[in-house]
């Protein structure tokens, strides 16, 4: 109580670790996307679709990196919970991460369809992009079986990152 101010405060404190913790993994990525997308905004050169899928595919393989570490397990039931309930703890988590995550996502996505990015249809193909991320920690031991693998190692791992290149090229968009 006198740190935290109860089991709540805890709570809540807990969640800004967890955002820290995985902003602390994604940060570089992060900055260099921001970086880019920042040029565009203050008029430096348009971004090609070629270059925004070649940015999502390194997200993204680097998120999967992530989503199927063993670290990351612990971070998932926090955050399903936290999906299915929502509570304070939420709004920390999707200030911090998910939500910048997502919507740098949605940038690369409206660049590669040459669509605004508030765009309904560009906010639905990004969270459905998402999801097909989020599903490899999420439906964990669903996809191991599926796969006939016992754990993700060095060369499962390789697959995924291969896979992902495909779910960005299925966007569509001019290629």
């Amino acid at each position: 109580p006198y740190y935290f101010g109860g089991k709540e405060g805890l709570y809540i404190a807990a969640a800004e670790h967890l955002a820290s913790i995985i902003v602390g993994h994604v940060g570089e990525l992060r900055n260099v996307i921001l970086g880019r997308l920042a040029r565009l905004d203050g008029e430096g050169k348009a971004m090609s679709a070629e270059e925004a899928r070649d940015l999502l595919t390194q997200m993204a393989q680097h998120m999967v990196a992530i989503f199927v570490s063993r670290q990351s397990e612990s971070w998932a039931r926090f955050i399903i919970r936290e999906q299915m309930e929502p509570t304070e703890a939420f709004e920390r988590v999707y200030t911090n991460v998910m939500g910048p995550m997502i919507g740098m996502a949605g940038r690369l996505v409206a660049t590669i369809l040459a669509e605004p990015p508030q765009s309904e249809h560009v906010r639905l193909k990004t969270l459905s992009f998402v999801g097909s991320i989020l599903v490899f920690r999420m439906a964990h031991a669903a996809m191991l079986r599926q796969m006939n693998w016992q754990a993700v190692g060095p060369d499962e791992l390789d697959i995924l990152r291969r896979h992902v290149e495909e779910l960005v090229a299925a966007l569509g968009g001019q290629q």
